[in-house]
């Protein structure tokens, strides 16, 4: 659980790294697009979908994109919650 700047992945990942993790891993990147505090940590329990996307992964163990998980897709293991 974090936070990385698209621009900044861009720059630190390489496509290479980026096809092995969609080929071999079970990492999901999941980006917030909505407001947050100062130090970008504040969305966890101020947006009532990140709160409901990361109980539901931790009680039900739902997939992303699932019908209990309902993200929208931008690539493969790329995720995003919209406010």
């Amino acid at each position: 659980i974090g936070r990385i700047a698209p621009d900044v992945m861009e720059e630190t990942i390489s496509p290479q790294q980026i096809e092995s993790m969609q080929r071999y891993s079970p990492v999901h990147f999941i980006e917030y697009r909505g407001s947050s505090d100062q130090t970008g940590h504040g969305y966890f329990h101020s947006s009532p979908a990140v709160s409901s996307d990361l109980i539901t992964l931790i009680n039900q163990g739902a997939k992303p994109g699932s019908t209990d998980r309902p993200l929208k897709a931008e690539g493969t293991n790329f995720w995003i919650i919209e406010e």
